[in-house]
């Protein structure tokens, strides 16, 4: 570690410290995180106006920094349950590497979604796979073509943290990934989209998806 990131390091600890130096500090901070994680998976999950239905089902899903660019891809079966989840940690270790509070945008695709306009025999053989299949399938892919930061290596009981072969990956997901290059098409034109576009109110819906910039949403924990 640099000497840089070990003195934000430094940092980073005793400012932790300050806030939970006093009872009430430590309830004030519990209070704040979870009103942020709650409006962030709300966000994330909730059908949104009249264009925007609810998140749930298959989806893809990817956290965007800024500085490091894309940090992290996963899928779902379950992204009403998976994407509130998300930003609180429980049952995911991103949150606990990269706080919510930093994330620059978070982006979901709801892949089946985009599947109605592939040839018949595409929609065949995606329904042969099975949709947990093709969510691997899918974010082998991603993680293949974007290289995402914290997917490339691998948690050791020692503390110590190994690169993963993405590449030379032989699970389910990589092996019926050449024979979904259609709808991976799709998903790709769609993050792409989701990626590029301005989010000044914090969440914006597409078709095939939507984007959430935590920064911009409103709520007790924006200034």
């Amino acid at each position: 570690m640099s000497s840089d990131a070990l003195d934000g390091f430094e940092r980073w600890v005793a400012a932790t410290r300050e806030l939970i130096s006093e009872p009430m500090k430590v309830r004030a901070l519990q209070d704040r995180r979870l009103m942020f994680a709650a409006a962030l998976g709300h966000a994330l999950t909730a059908p949104h106006g009249g264009d925007g239905a609810a998140v749930e089902g298959p989806a893809l899903y990817g956290v965007v920094c800024q500085g490091p660019g894309l940090i992290y891809v996963g899928q779902t079966q379950t992204a009403q349950r998976r994407l509130r989840d998300l930003p609180i940690g429980e049952s995911h270790h991103l949150a606990n590497t990269v706080p919510p509070e930093v994330w620059d945008r978070i982006i979901v695709v709801q892949w089946p979604s985009l599947c109605d306009v592939l040839p018949a025999a595409d929609r065949r053989h995606l329904r042969e796979l099975g949709d947990q299949v093709v969510g691997e399938a899918l974010e082998h892919l991603v993680q293949v073509s974007r290289a995402p930061l914290l997917n490339q290596r691998r948690r050791g009981r020692s503390g110590i943290w190994t690169d993963r072969d993405m590449t030379g990956s032989r699970g389910r997901g990589a092996v019926a990934a050449p024979g979904i290059t259609g709808l991976f098409d799709l998903v790709d034109e769609c993050w792409q989209r989701l990626n590029g576009i301005a989010v000044p109110q914090g969440l914006r819906v597409e078709l095939g998806g939507r984007v959430v910039v935590p920064a911009a949403l409103p709520g007790p924990d924006r200034r």
